[in-house]
Parts: structure tokens; sequence; C-alpha cells
């Protein structure tokens, strides 16, 4: 039996809504005094040098860590989706008399709206993509883009604090093994000791607590250029494919988790390293998809005015520069065009020469927005800079700020703009005929 993209999307969404919500994998955070097993390790060892306990005090359940780290993980590959269905999944578990005490994030008046916002999603990928629909589909890619940051924010700082808590008793053991080796042994029982463990106990938890929120920044960096890819998409069923491999991605480390903790963690670990390898290209289309939505869903191009010698730009085949990388273009008093950007937005600006004079430079009129071409010799149309989605049908502007470089359509756009003279022809054929024949039958008459 074969399945469709569009109902294999839904699918698949079920079938991870049965693996995050798997008993012990949708329990809310334990929440015990992280200070307890430092503070008893501080009493028998002392506090001043709490690192030169024995290991075998900082053992940690390998269990709970692998749990976690896949929580974290799949929340962070899809925030709205993850958090629904952890926070359902912990509300019915609770007892019904402790359901009242949750946070909020556990309520269902969190947790119900988000997995219902989920189904829209869904279906509107599944219907959406249809032929013939996919110009109403676009505007709600854009928006999906945009709640996507604000969910992966939201989802952060509530997925990471029991990711930080498992990992907190690994660090200590790490730094004590290191400190028995390098270190002679040191005590310093008493009060002082103790306040002192709870110190150093807090400087574990914060370590992790970066450690944990750097993990699932990159996690969710690699995971939403998914969305941005299928905004650019011309395709509904590039973009309905995009997400299928990421609804597999999101449920595989959980249930990797289930089978045996290692084997979730060396998941895990190897999410991580991908999205590390990624974070560059990751946070370039991240920046692209934010600015295109943006303006797409404020119309910026109806306010939009190009009254200076620079414009926004996004690199597309510069030497030495990364594609989609953000800047300003700019045209120089000698005549030449340079384009200045910061990598990671950041850090110190660099300058690079788009081309030493505007001879052979054109505005292409894209159907989302207008790009900077270069015309060689030969009639090759090799593309420099593309520009965001608020200079759109403002091309004559920006050509005259460049020094009224040539303009000319894309060929998609052309073929289009041609299809549709057509189709009008057609129609206005069919109406001219029409009134030839009323006309004579009514000078017959």
């Amino acid at each position: 039996m074969k399945l469709s993209l569009p109902p294999l999307l839904l699918l698949l969404t079920l079938l991870n809504t049965s693996a995050l919500a798997a008993p012990g994998h949708g329990a809310p955070p334990e929440s015990p005094s992280l200070s307890a097993p430092f503070a008893s390790v501080a009493e028998r060892h002392g506090g001043r040098e709490l690192a030169m306990a024995p290991v075998e005090q900082f053992a940690v359940d390998g269990h709970t860590l692998s749990r976690q780290l896949a929580k974290l993980t799949g929340v962070a590959i899809s925030p709205l989706l993850g958090m629904g269905l952890l926070g359902a999944s912990a509300y019915f578990q609770a007892p019904a008399e402790t359901r009242a005490g949750l946070p909020w994030h556990l309520q269902p008046w969190a947790w119900g709206p988000a997995l219902l916002l989920v189904l829209c999603v869904a279906l509107k990928d599944s219907l959406l993509a249809l032929p013939g629909l996919g110009v109403l589909k676009k505007p709600l890619d854009a928006a999906e883009v945009v709640e996507n940051k604000v969910s992966g924010a939201v989802a952060m700082p509530l997925v990471t604090k029991g990711t930080a808590a498992a990992l907190t008793l690994p660090l200590a053991g790490a730094v004590a093994g290191v400190a028995q080796l390098i270190l002679p042994t040191a005590h310093a029982a008493g009060p002082a000791g103790a306040a002192l463990g709870g110190i150093v106990t807090a400087a574990f938890y914060g370590v992790a607590l970066v450690l944990a929120a750097g993990a699932f920044a990159l996690v969710w960096l690699t995971s939403h250029a998914v969305n941005v890819l299928v905004l650019l998409s011309p395709l509904a069923l590039v973009g309905t494919a995009l997400k299928l491999a990421r609804l597999v991605l999101l449920g595989f480390p959980v249930l990797c988790a289930a089978i045996s903790p290692t084997l979730g963690l060396l998941v895990c670990a190897a999410y991580l390293a991908l999205a590390w390898w990624l974070a560059g290209w990751a946070f370039r289309l991240l920046v692209f998809g934010g600015v295109f939505s943006v303006d797409f869903l404020l119309l910026r191009w109806r306010r939009q005015k190009v009254d200076a010698p620079t414009v926004r730009a996004f690199a597309a085949e510069l030497e030495g520069v990364p594609a989609r990388t953000y800047g300003t273009l700019t045209r120089t008093e000698a005549g030449a065009v340079d384009f200045t950007f910061r990598p990671w937005l950041v850090l110190p600006a660099r300058t690079v020469r788009v081309a030493g004079s505007v001879v052979g430079l054109e505005v292409e009129k894209g159907l989302i927005s207008p790009m900077v071409v270069l015309v060689e010799p030969s009639r090759q149309v090799r593309a420099l800079i593309r520009l965001p989605p608020r200079y759109r049908k403002l091309e004559f502007a920006v050509a005259g700020v460049f020094g009224a470089l040539p303009l000319h359509e894309a060929a998609l756009v052309r073929g289009l703009v041609g299809g549709w003279q057509w189709l009008k022809s057609q129609f206005s054929r069919t109406r001219r005929r029409g009134r030839e024949v009323r006309l004579s039958q009514s000078a017959a008459s």
C-alpha cells in the first residue's frame, strides 16, 4: 500500500506523539535538591576542596542522563510539538490531587493550544500542498518561521533545567577524578565546609546549565533551517519531504534512549556533532528566513523607501563570502560596488568588492525578491546579490541608486507573465467573438 507524503506526515506526527509521551519520557523533570549529594560529601570530606571527594560519590544514573538529553534534542528539533507532548503526558501521569500544583507549562491551558496549533500546521502542510494552493501556503510558512523562533525561545529555559540537573553530577565527578590525581587531600569540616560545598554545587550547576542551553541552541538552529527551506522552496512536495525527515529525527533519540541509555547518549552526541558542523550554514539561514518572513508578513515593500546609497542585501555568489550572508550593498564615490557584512552579525565588519564598476551589472525582477546579477559578455547571468522582499516593486529605484542599472525579469517571472497574458488574451478573444456574434445577430434582425 502506498502512502502519499501529506497523510504520511500526519501519521509520523502521531507516532512521535506516542514515543515522546511514553512512560518515563513525559514526566516533569525531577526537582530534588541538587545540593543534597554534595552536602553529604561536604560533611564527610569538607567543602573547601569538594572535588577531593571519592569519585564514586558522584555516580549518576545513565538512564536519567540519556532520557534528559533525548528530551532536549527532541524538543529542540520541534519546540511546539515537543513541549505540547511532554506537558500533556506529564499532566495525565500526575495524580489528580497534584495536577493543580504543576508548573504553568504542564497545565492544559498551555499544552492544549500548543498541540492544537501543531495539528493546524500539519493540516496546512497536508491540504495546502495540493496543486494550485501553494500561493495560500507561503504566507502561513512565513508565519511558521516566526512561530518556531518564539516557541524555541520559550522552550529553552524549560527543558534545559532537567538536563542541567542530570549533567551536574557527571561534571563534578570528572573534576573530582582530576583533582584526586593532582591535588593533596584537604579537609574543611563544619558549617563553613558545607557552605562552600553549596557554592561549588551552584557553580557546577551553572556550568551544566550553560552546556545544556548551548546544546539546545545548536540543535534548534539546525532544525529551524528546515522551516526556512520550506519557505523558500517553490515546490510544496519538497517542503513536506523535509518535514517528514525532521519528524523521523525527532523521535529517533527518544526511542534509542528507551532501548539503551548508551545508545541514546551516542545518538544525542551524533546530533550535537552534526549541529555543530552545520551551525554557520544554519545561522545564515536563520537570519535569511527571519528577514524574509518579517518582510512578507508586514508587507514592507509598501512602506520601504530607497533614498540612500546603501541597501540591505544577502550575498549570493560572491568570492570569499558564504551564501546568504547578511550585509549592505554600497556604491562608492569611485563607482565601484562593495558588500559590507559582520560575520555572525557581531564580529568586526568586513568589506568585499562586488564589482569595480557597474558595467555588466543588472537588476533582475524575481518572483519573491529582486537580485543584482552580472551579465557576462557570453550573456551568461551570474547572481551576485539577493535583495530582501522589502525591495519588491522598487527595482527601478534600486537600479537608480547604483547608476541606472538595466532591468530585466527572471526567466520564471517571464514565463508566468507570458502565461498570464496568453490566458487573458484567450478570454478577451472569447469575449470579442461573443460581441461580434451578438452584433451580427442584431444586424441581421
